[in-house]
């Protein structure tokens, strides 16, 4: 999965530089082999309940220290990695063309949320209240979620609001190959 994001990644008519953020080994000299640069991830940032935001602040702080402060930052999850140059490309353009903060990809949910229920006292509760519950599907309103594929934003903005989800902030939407 690596290499093929890292692949995908070279081929962009935008991304000029490759980082891989590891503390294994073999992901460590995949990633060289296939043209990335690597950055030894510390142990404390490569425990499972991490947060990936962590991860991104670590490598832009290892780049500004060698003089490197990237104009955006693309973060490309290998665990995602049903998406090609041309979606990246895609999202990237679509940051720099919209006036947004940065850009998520999404899938179009299959089954509305609206319809949705939490548990409570034992007893299902309708997430929205019952406005939804009556409607038909076709009637309810699209609902999206990450697909974890592509985020791309500033790192100004990445630091300002500690995430890639801002108060501006587009969808690129995947096709349905990539949900």
């Amino acid at each position: 999965m690596i290499v093929w994001t890292i692949e995908h990644a070279k081929k962009s008519r935008y991304i000029g530089r490759i980082t891989v953020s590891t503390e294994d080994k073999e992901i460590a000299e995949i990633s060289k082999k296939y043209g990335a640069e690597v950055i030894e991830r510390p142990e404390e940032l490569a425990k499972d309940e991490t947060p990936t935001i962590d991860v991104i602040f670590h490598v832009l702080q290892v780049h500004k220290a060698e003089n490197f402060e990237p104009e955006a930052v693309v973060l490309l999850q290998p665990t995602s990695p049903l998406r090609n140059a041309q979606d990246i490309d895609n999202a990237i353009e679509l940051f720099l063309k919209n006036d947004c903060e940065s850009v998520v990809s999404v899938c179009e949910v299959e089954h509305s949320l609206y319809w949705g229920f939490e548990i409570e006292n034992r007893y299902l509760k309708p997430i929205f209240g019952g406005k939804y519950l009556n409607m038909r599907r076709q009637d309810l309103p699209k609902v999206y979620t990450p697909n974890g594929a592509i985020y791309v934003s500033t790192p100004e903005i990445l630091w300002k609001y500690k995430s890639f989800y801002c108060s501006n902030h587009s969808l690129y939407h995947a096709s349905r190959k990539e949900c």
